[in-house]
């Protein structure tokens, strides 16, 4: 059995005592002479064959009481005041059965005390006969407080929509589509106005709960009213506290962030739901779609508001993000990969791609002709590489792409990864070529769905091994221009089998000269490797160069690589 339930009585608020000269007259024990009070009884809300209330003076308060009663599971009624005069001081239960419940709340702008009575799980049990005392009222001289309750829009905890409660999708056309629970705590008859009346819903689930598969903050219990997981006097509060919060409809909003929001339309719930609204497990679903394709990722919330339009406290806890399907559908192929200028190639046409850690001798082992890769960890470095494709929506047009394509390493895999921009740990490092360890390697995208549609490149990932530096050192004659030439030699595999490549790197390296007499006239180019010698007659000029010229790149032994040195005697 329940117990002392019917001690609950809940007030939506304590108001000041204004006192004012009226018709009646406080006595020595400060209780009310006469107040003028009348009670009638709320039919309607209501369930009873028959009932008649009564007021009764007690102790200088009123007692509520209902007579004639037949088969009463649900009492509603209202005691009206001169708000003029007097104001209403609270109300005191009466010992009623373990089983019944009481509510109590005044509207001074009314001039009414609404109070209501019922059985709880009425649904499960007789009505009561005869006649029953509901509670005690008091009043006091000096007229209410009668600010009007303002209508508003749902806010507060209780009515926050959450990540759980919300979900979106995107038809073939990029028509949007979003889903969310209803969150109106308090609004047991589903109508968009909390109301006392909305007492009946707690009377009716008393006790009950969703159980384990509940969800914190979900309506999945219509009289559930302040998400706790059971229905018990606690939901009690909520009803004083969403007193005459509306529902009309809810507000579609757009934006980057939360803080940052554009309302896009609105969904009117007289629109949404012409008849009664059905719930789903306790819960009402909203649902909206757009009359136009969405162009670009967007972010949706959604934000509920009153009957005058006003938006409530908070949109929904999430937005949710909608992605229109990439114009990627329409590539018809992919025509090639692009790489950064400047990046030096061998022999076979791969890009050289200079690892920025220095490599470690033997650290690569060979087990029945295959390569092993060691465990070490070059430091990070990144090429970010784009595709060009070219579109049926615009025959002829040709876009560089890093998105909306499949990148992957065909050949050499272990030696680098490239984010493939279409799912998984990479999926936000579209076309970023990554690597650790020395070796050959070919990157390969392709349209999505059509392996077909693809193209390749190849690189080399190396460590300069030598550097050799040669020239044309029969005796110039001064104003004659010389050229150096840098051959690097690279070690690919860590390995020395006779692999390595030979490349020309004289644009690619820091060049130098110094002369005897040092105040010869004449001058290098610092990244070509050419010498002006004019005015430089009768001088050994000594060249030399290092690799390489960016400040980033570290070589295999730690050290800048530098070249032999080239002395040429200026006639």
């Amino acid at each position: 059995m329940l117990r002392n339930l019917a001690i609950t009585t809940l007030l939506l608020a304590a108001f000041a005592c204004v006192l004012s000269a009226c018709g009646n007259t406080m006595n020595e024990n400060d209780e009310m002479d006469s107040p003028r009070l009348t009670a009638q009884l709320d039919s309607v809300s209501s369930i009873t064959e028959n009932a008649v209330l009564t007021l009764t003076e007690q102790d200088g308060g009123y007692l509520v009481s209902a007579t004639e009663l037949a088969a009463a599971k649900v009492l509603y009624g209202k005691v009206a005041y001169d708000a003029t005069c007097e104001h209403f001081v609270g109300s005191t239960p009466v010992e009623l059965a373990d089983d019944q419940l009481t509510i109590c709340i005044d509207r001074p702008d009314q001039g009414v005390v609404e109070f209501g009575w019922l059985i709880a799980n009425f649904d499960a049990k007789p009505g009561l006969d005869g006649s029953i005392d509901l509670m005690r009222l008091d009043f006091a001289n000096g007229a209410a407080e009668t600010a009007r309750r303002v209508s508003e829009a749902p806010g507060g905890p209780y009515n926050h929509i959450l990540e759980s409660e919300i979900s979106g999708s995107l038809s073939e056309e990029n028509i949007p589509t979003l889903t969310w629970a209803e969150r109106h705590a308090a609004d047991g008859s589903n109508d968009g106005l909390v109301a006392v009346t909305d007492f009946t819903q707690i009377g009716q689930q008393f006790g009950e709960s969703p159980g384990a598969t509940f969800i914190a903050g979900s309506q999945a219990v219509d009289a559930d009213y302040n998400r706790d997981g059971v229905v018990s006097v606690n939901d009690i509060t909520p009803i004083s506290q969403n007193l005459d919060v509306v529902l009309s409809g809810y507000a579609i909003l757009t934006g980057p962030d939360i803080n940052t929001l554009t309302e896009y339309t609105r969904v009117d719930r007289t629109v949404q739901f012409p008849t009664a609204p059905t719930t789903t497990s306790g819960a009402i679903e909203w649902t909206w779609t757009g009359i136009a394709d969405i162009e670009e990722d967007t972010r949706f919330w959604v934000q509920p508001y009153d009957g005058s339009g006003a938006l409530g406290e908070y949109p929904s806890d999430v937005g949710i993000l909608l992605e229109p399907e990439s114009p990627d559908n329409t590539i018809s192929a992919v025509l090639g990969i692009n790489v950064p200028e400047g990046l030096p190639t061998d022999g076979e046409g791969n890009y050289i791609i200079l690892i920025t850690e220095w490599a470690v001798d033997d650290v690569w082992t060979i087990e029945d002709d295959v390569i092993e890769g060691n465990a070490e960890s070059f430091s990070f470095d990144a090429i970010q590489l784009t595709a060009d494709v070219e579109y049926t929506e615009e025959p002829g047009t040709v876009y560089q792409r890093t998105s909306g394509l499949i990148w992957y390493i065909s050949a050499g895999d272990g030696l680098a990864k490239v984010g493939n921009g279409i799912g998984g740990e990479d999926s936000d490092m579209h076309g970023l070529l990554t690597f650790n360890n020395r070796g050959k390697i070919e990157v390969t995208a392709h349209k999505v769905g059509d392996t077909d549609m693809s193209a390749s490149v190849g690189f080399v990932l190396m460590s300069v091994e030598s550097l050799a530096l040669t020239a044309d050192t029969t005796s110039p004659t001064a104003g004659t221009d010389v050229q150096f030439t840098a051959t690097g030699t690279f070690d690919w595999d860590g390995i020395d089998n006779g692999d390595e490549v030979e490349q020309d790197l004289t644009n690619w390296c820091n060049w130098s000269a110094v002369s005897v007499p040092a105040d010869a006239d004449f001058s290098i180019d610092t990244y070509a490797g050419t010498m002006d010698t004019t005015g430089g007659t009768g001088a050994n000029v000594t060249v030399r160069t290092e690799y390489p010229r960016t400040e980033n790149v570290t070589l295999y032994d730690n050290e800048r690589k530098l070249s032999n040195p080239v002395t040429v005697t200026i006639n």
